[in-house]
């Protein structure tokens, strides 16, 4: 499953809005829509910040 599926069914999984989330990446909630559409790809940075936030692991949203 590539990157920007496994985000959405994350988000969809607990319960959080785009707005939520952009904010836990630190991003507009435009940006972030980009990545679960699969047009943009965040920054390391950016998906460490989600990770730290939500406790989620790395490889959890990372992995194929």
């Amino acid at each position: 499953m590539p990157f920007n599926e496994h985000l959405k069914q994350f988000r969809l999984e607990n319960n959080k809005t785009q707005k939520e989330m952009a904010a836990l990446m630190e991003v507009s909630e435009r940006t972030y829509q980009f990545y679960e559409k699969g047009e943009k790809e965040p920054t390391i940075s950016k998906i460490q910040n989600l990770c730290k936030h939500c406790n989620v692991d790395l490889n959890y949203l990372l992995k194929d």
